[in-house]
């Protein structure tokens, strides 16, 4: 993959749309976490695995959906690297 120029940019709707998909894909993420950790039965040790791996990809959800509102986020290179086209 070409890396892009320094001074490149995306332009502002392009963001837009990848601002709303990280929206929507941490708000299913935060609602799935919310009816598993409500579900009366009983947890065990199996179910830790599973739920460190939900936390460290919605923290990761959280750090992208924090980055593309910045105005730097604009630069084409920034935008890369908040993970928001891959």
């Amino acid at each position: 993959m070409p890396q892009p120029d320094p001074d490149e940019k995306i332009d502002a709707t392009f963001r837009n749309g990848s601002l709303t998909a990280a929206g929507i894909i941490l708000g299913f993420s935060l609602n799935f976490i919310g009816r598993w950790v409500s579900n009366p039965n009983d947890w065990s040790a199996i179910d830790i695995a599973p739920m460190l791996f939900l936390t460290v990809g919605i923290t990761l959800q959280v750090k992208v959906f924090a980055d593309l509102p910045a105005r730097d986020s604009l630069i084409a290179e920034k935008y890369d690297r908040s993970g928001a086209c891959s």
